[in-house]
């Protein structure tokens, strides 16, 4: 039942009907009368081929160097940006902020998972988060209650907000880190050097 709705939603049902639609019209004017009934299905078929099934293609790949994160995230954003929801877009470009932010700091923390949660919030969570969203047709997206009477737009919404909500935790928790790193370094400055008998030792 799913995938007949997702076809009755989608472009090309909307551009074959169009097509079959503007055959009807011409039945009706009289312009064509003979095999109306092959010619109006044809119509359909041909603006059906003529819109050919959405493919978002926003995989990024997974050995990027950090210099170039920015930039892919940039990209994936404004190819898929047309066809989201402002919200989603706003919250995408949060999420694009946390991550570059980060970057330079992941360095002193690969291995970890906090390193491991952004970088593949980048990479991998937020790419296929889309990609699941775009696949829909945008009516059906929109329109269409697939679980618990929300619709695939409002499901997005609250994937990106938990995905921003995890980043900047991690994030947060990358930072105490550093943070306890200077406050280890200062404990060992005191010892060092806080009496003068020690400034030579």
């Amino acid at each position: 039942m799913r995938g007949f709705w997702l076809y009755i939603y989608s472009e090309r049902n909307l551009y074959g009907c169009l097509f079959a639609l503007a055959g009807l019209a011409l039945y009706f004017t009289g312009i064509i009368k003979d095999f109306w009934y092959l010619i109006v299905p044809g119509l359909y078929l041909v603006g059906m081929m003529l819109n050919p099934p959405n493919r978002s293609d926003l995989e990024l790949k997974q050995n990027l160097a950090d210099a170039d994160i920015k930039n892919a995230l940039e990209q994936m954003i404004n190819k898929a940006k047309r066809r989201l929801p402002p919200e989603a877009v706003a919250r995408c470009e949060s999420i694009k902020t946390l991550v570059v932010e980060m970057l330079p700091r992941l360095r002193n923390s690969q291995g970890t998972q906090d390193a491991f949660a952004i970088k593949q919030a980048a990479l991998d969570y937020l790419p296929h988060t889309l990609e699941n969203y775009l696949a829909l047709p945008p009516a059906y997206a929109n329109i269409h209650p697939i679980k618990d009477g929300k619709t695939a737009k409002t499901i997005l919404l609250e994937q990106l907000a938990l995905l921003e909500t995890s980043v900047r935790e991690a994030s947060s928790n990358v930072l105490q880190g550093d943070a306890q790193k200077m406050l280890v370094n200062s404990r060992f400055l005191e010892d060092k050097f806080a009496k003068p008998e020690n400034f030579f030792s």
